[in-house]
């Protein structure tokens, strides 16, 4: 469009010119002794414009001439960097199509003219891993690193996931520390980090972990809650197993997060790590107090394996949560141990038989046999025993909520 306006005002101003030239062609005359030049203003404008234009395509024929070297080296450079473009997708493509060697020989040649060695640096690293070279692939890395010192982030989490997949948890664990330290809120970092805890059975760092997990949204609801109950159980059976009674409690108090500890699938594996140590006054106190909030069919089920110092009371206890779950497996298998402790045998028949179906746990029929056994009634003990025994007969029931590894010893 604009070479056509181009054109039509050129025109327009060639036509106007000519009017001019034809109405008044003008005279020029140029004396300098002995010679005298006379032409029209016509001609003379005319002339004088082809020698400037001469004299224009000549000076760009000398700088052509003059500038080819220059010119052919750029021309030089630019095939090769596009070359070694094409290489380096090659070289990806053989990476991505698994074909190891293929493709850290590509990624590896004509690194001097490509734009992103780094790309190909770390495309090798992968490479030389999967073929069980880690001296290389650490080499691959540091060169990563010096193609592009500012993309340390780029660099350090390819390094940490092959470190990480190639079974060298700790040197990824070192390498996410001090990527935190420059991007605290990445969320790869932070997702890999709680992969190299988990891995290293790092439950301490996972625990402190677990506030940004959730803040950054890292793993949803669920499997917060999940991964929660695993790495704040998995503390309290080490401590249990290293500092007894008073570092149990203390990492509960001190280490276990307020809103963790009003949980109860948490607190049952709390209580079971209490009921090991033989410190029953603080177990029924925490299976108590957390019950006043929250119901639990596992802590109902544990209350009755506390030796209380006061059975009475205890036993008041679990019958006064009956009047809400007079149906609860659980709390009458408790509520019958409790009184079989008391010695009223009458009301732990009761509680028991309520109790008996065809789901029940096989240790609710193993306690009802060994009541009636006690009772004088032998065959009916013998008959509970059997059902007790047979295989396939459920264990001690739980709530909805499962309880990890964590929670048995």
């Amino acid at each position: 469009m604009k070479l056509v306006l181009l054109v039509i005002v050129a025109m327009a101003l060639g036509a106007v010119a000519t009017h001019f030239a034809l109405q008044d062609p003008g005279y020029i005359l140029i004396s300098r002794t002995p010679w005298t030049v006379e032409t029209t203003l016509v001609f003379f404008a005319v002339a004088l414009l082809l020698a400037f234009l001469l004299f224009y395509l000549l000076l760009r024929f000398l700088s052509r001439i003059l500038n080819m070297p220059h010119n052919l080296s750029a021309w030089r450079e630019e095939r090769q960097r596009r070359k070694a473009q094409r290489t380096q997708a090659q070289g990806i493509t053989r990476l991505l199509g698994g074909k190891w060697g293929e493709a850290e020989k590509q990624l590896m040649s004509g690194l001097d003219s490509c734009e992103t060695p780094m790309i190909s640096y770390l495309g090798a690293a992968r490479a030389a891993q999967q073929m069980g070279d880690m001296e290389k692939r650490d080499e691959y890395l540091a060169l990563a690193h010096e193609s592009a010192p500012s993309e340390t982030l780029a660099v350090g989490l390819t390094q940490a996931e092959l470190q990480y997949v190639g079974g060298q948890p700790e040197q990824a664990l070192a390498t996410l520390s001090r990527l935190r330290g420059t991007a605290p809120k990445n969320r790869r970092v932070i997702e890999l980090l709680m992969k190299a805890h988990r891995k290293l059975r790092d439950w301490r760092g996972l625990a402190a972990l677990i506030p940004t997990l959730r803040r950054e949204q890292i793993i949803d609801a669920d499997e917060i809650g999940e991964l929660a109950l695993e790495t704040f159980g998995r503390m309290l059976q080490a401590t249990t197993q290293l500092d007894g009674d008073d570092g149990l409690k203390k990492t509960w108090s001190d280490s276990v997060p307020r809103e963790w500890r009003d949980d109860p699938a948490l607190v049952v594996v709390y209580a079971r790590r209490l009921l090991d140590l033989d410190a029953h006054a603080e177990c029924e106190n925490v299976i108590r107090s957390t019950l006043r909030r929250r119901w639990d069919a596992n802590l109902a089920y544990l209350y009755g394996l506390v030796q209380a110092d006061d059975s009475v009371s205890q036993l008041k206890t679990a019958e006064s949560w009956l009047a809400s779950h007079q149906h609860s497996t659980n709390l009458l298998l408790t509520a019958g141990r409790l009184a079989v402790r008391n010695q009223l045998w009458g009301k732990a028949r009761s509680y028991f038989e309520t109790a008996v179906s065809s789901s029940a746990p096989a240790e609710l029929f193993l306690e009802l046999g060994r009541l009636l056994e006690q009772l004088g009634e032998h065959e009916k003990a013998r008959d509970y025993y059997r059902q007790g025994l047979e295989p396939g007969a459920p264990s001690a029931p739980t709530s909805d909520r499962s309880v990890t590894a964590a929670a048995t010893p």
